[in-house]
C-alpha cells in the first residue's frame, strides 16, 4: 500500500469518526426498558462489567422476550422530539416513567454543559 493510500484509508476513518462524533452529540436518546436480564459471565470479584452486560444485551436483546419498553424519548439537535409511554403502566412501571423523565432532564443538562464548554473554547 503506497503513501498516500494509508494517508487517504487513515483520513477516511477520521472523517468516519467526526460524523458519528456528530451524530451522537446533536441527538439524545433515552431508553427505559423493564424485564430481567441474564448477568452470567459479567460479575466478578471486581463488580459487574457494565459495559460488558450492555453488549450484551444489545446482542440478545432480540431474543430476550422478558424485556419491555416503558419509555423513549429521541430529542434532535434542533429539539424536535419523539416521545414514547408504554400504555397499561403498572405502578412500578410508572416510577421508572418518573426516572425516565429524571434521566431525560439530566441528559439534556450534561448535553447544554458540553455545549457551553465547547462553545467557550472557541471565544
Amino acid at each position: 500500500m503506497s503513501l498516500w493510500s494509508e494517508v487517504s484509508e487513515k483520513f477516511n476513518e477520521f472523517v468516519d469518526l467526526v460524523k458519528e462524533g456528530v451524530a451522537d452529540f446533536t441527538t439524545l436518546d433515552v431508553v427505559t426498558l423493564t424485564g430481567s436480564i441474564d448477568i452470567a459471565g459479567q460479575v466478578s470479584d471486581d463488580g459487574i462489567d457494565l459495559k460488558g452486560l450492555y453488549d450484551a444485551f444489545k446482542q440478545n436483546v432480540s431474543t430476550n422476550t422478558d424485556v419491555s419498553v416503558v419509555a423513549f424519548t429521541h430529542v434532535d439537535f434542533d429539539a424536535d422530539s419523539v416521545n414514547f409511554a408504554a400504555s397499561d403502566l403498572t405502578e412500578e412501571q410508572k416510577g421508572l416513567l418518573l426516572a425516565h423523565a429524571e434521566n431525560v432532564k439530566a441528559a439534556q443538562e450534561a448535553r447544554a454543559g458540553m455545549v457551553r464548554t465547547v462553545k467557550a473554547l472557541f471565544k
